[in-house]
């Protein structure tokens, strides 16, 4: 049976290995692709008590745009945002979080009261962030974008499972192929309430972001019933 992942960083070689001896033909499908912004800094990081990062994305933005500065601890979410982030050689205020709310709770354990926060993040945003550490003063750098691919537009198998990984990947998705896969599995808590705001029932969510992870715990389609009707 088909799976599509809508990433828009490549398929580790160790995750498609694992997904087809698990009985999955693997698809790339990306939906959109990413564009860095190059004017975002306000102040020196060494302004904030702490740097906050939920994607890959601003992991890569921190990287390429840190050189010579002082990075304050960093709060992530996934261990591949970390693995990324920690190449500048900035230290993990705490471990990487599974999701955004889970990042909240955990920093509202840890961080001192009136705790500078800079959040880096893109353009579009679901304020899970936001409302989980309301109480400090957060400043928000919008340091990327994401584009919709166009040109490339084909047509889906809608007897396969489709892995959404962000909200506006549900929106992509609807906008363009207008059916529901025949198995639909969500990155997470926030992209599941987008695919349930659709009507959809999730069917499978891994218990952490990272692609490897999905791998080792998603079903078979034979676990999960391949005859089922669309």
């Amino acid at each position: 049976m088909k799976l599509y992942l809508t990433q828009m960083d490549p398929i580790p070689q160790t995750v498609g290995a694992l997904l087809k001896r698990k009985g999955w033909q693997v698809l790339h499908n990306p939906f959109r692709q990413v564009l860095f912004r190059e004017n975002c800094w306000q102040d020196p990081l060494t302004s904030f008590d702490v740097v906050l990062l939920s994607s890959k994305n601003a992991a890569r933005w921190l990287v390429d745009h840190s050189a010579n500065q002082k990075i304050p601890p960093l709060a992530v979410v996934g261990e591949a945002t970390a693995a990324i982030a920690t190449s500048s050689g900035a230290a993990l205020l705490a471990e990487p979080a599974p999701n955004a709310k889970a990042l909240g709770i955990a920093l509202q354990k840890i961080l001192p009261a009136g705790a500078s926060i800079l959040y880096l993040c893109g353009a579009t945003v679901t304020g899970d962030i936001e409302e989980g550490l309301k109480n400090y003063p957060l400043t928000k750098w919008e340091v990327y974008e994401t584009q919709l691919i166009t040109g490339s537009e084909s047509a889906m198998d809608p007897k396969s499972m489709v892995y959404f990984q962000a909200p506006s990947t549900v929106q992509d998705f609807c906008s363009r192929q207008g059916f529901r896969p025949l198995w639909v599995a969500a990155i997470g808590p926030t992209t599941a309430r987008a695919l349930e705001g659709k009507g959809w029932k999730v069917d499978f969510q891994p218990s952490r972001p990272e692609s490897l992870c999905f791998a080792r715990e998603v079903p078979t389609p034979t676990q999960l019933g391949g005859n089922r009707s669309v």
